[in-house]
């Protein structure tokens, strides 16, 4: 079986550099092969910068991480809209470019509309609704 894609969202590489059990099972899932984590330079430098100003001391622990997340160019032309603000929509086509089966975010606030969708190509979910449901159920295919 072919490990999910997993896109990751600079607010779920700034908390798994923060840590805690949910960001440990995900990167888990991806050390067993059942899920590969990418994310875009976009997100990695937010969450560099939201480190830096807010838990400089988990910088180490981003570090590595960042040692399991492939880091795809970030696409900035053809970006739909997907009913998200300006800044937002280019993340999530991102995703859809690299062919991610799933766009992890915990960013609510801005994604939350899309986690109640089917019809999109990536399915939005926060980390912890994803692991509660099995890395399996309900993703984009």
């Amino acid at each position: 079986m072919e490990p999910l894609k997993a896109f990751l969202d600079a607010n779920i590489l700034f908390s798994a550099a923060v840590g805690g059990p949910v960001f440990d099972s995900l990167w888990a899932l991806a050390d067993a092969e059942r899920l590969t984590l990418s994310t875009s330079r976009t997100c990695v430098i937010e969450a560099e910068r939201n480190l830096q100003r807010k838990r400089p001391d988990a910088a180490q622990r981003f570090e590595v991480r960042m040692r399991k997340v492939h880091v795809v160019p970030d696409v900035t032309h053809n970006v739909g809209r997907f009913d998200l603000p300006a800044k937002d929509a280019p993340i999530y086509a991102t995703a859809v470019a690299l062919g991610a089966n799933i766009f992890l975010t915990g960013d609510i606030r801005h994604f939350g509309a899309l986690m109640k969708r089917s019809d999109l190509p990536v399915t939005v979910r926060t980390v912890r609704s994803f692991l509660l449901a099995g890395p399996n159920a309900e993703v984009a295919e």
